[in-house]
């Protein structure tokens, strides 16, 4: 799942560099490709809130068994590239990086 959202971070770097030397047409087609990735990945590979676990990306993905595992490492990332956002991305950091106990 985190190579997924790395390659919609990367096209979406890519974007901006299309934009910076003035390739504003190209930058404008990959535009596009990065929101239906943005789309798909958010339809098929964001696990909805349930009980305590909010709205996360999983680790893998199980034909039998479906999503399964939580990484600090892919929540960074999903939320970075905004696959995750607003109120959802803020409860999946408090929940991925829980303040420390004092011990």
């Amino acid at each position: 799942r985190n190579c997924c959202s790395i390659i919609i971070e990367r096209l979406n770097w890519t974007i901006q560099m299309a934009l910076a030397v003035g390739q504003n047409s190209t930058a404008s087609g990959w535009s596009s490709i990065s929101l239906k990735m943005k789309n798909a990945f958010k339809n098929h590979n964001v696990v909805p809130a349930r009980g305590q676990i909010p709205a996360h990306v999983s680790d893998i993905y199980d034909l039998s068994s479906g999503n399964q595992g939580y990484s600090q490492a892919g929540q960074t990332i999903a939320i970075t590239t905004d696959l995750i956002s607003g109120s959802d991305a803020v409860s999946d950091l408090k929940y991925a990086f829980t303040e420390p106990n004092g011990d």
